[in-house]
């Protein structure tokens, strides 16, 4: 394998890498996105609550979850020079 056939292969690994932790990051992000819709929804659909209150029960392991998959797309970026 030549230099820049190596090159090729590192770019792909780190782009796959890339999108990897962007798929993973958007997870707790629309899941938090669907808990603030079905909020904006319970004064029109009261029996929404007892959802949104279990839902709800989720958002600090959400978050925690966000920010570290948002560290990993930071690095990921950083390590193709985009950030």
């Amino acid at each position: 394998m030549t230099g820049s056939e190596k090159e090729a292969l590192e770019l792909r690994v780190l782009q796959r890498a890339k999108t990897t932790v962007v798929l993973n990051r958007d997870s707790p992000m629309n899941r938090m996105k669907a808990i603030a819709v079905m909020a904006s929804r319970v004064k029109d659909a009261p029996d929404l609550k007892p959802k949104l209150l279990t839902a709800a029960g989720d958002l600090e392991s959400l978050w925690d979850t966000l920010i570290q998959h948002n560290e990993a797309v930071l690095k990921a970026l950083l390590d193709l020079d985009l950030a």
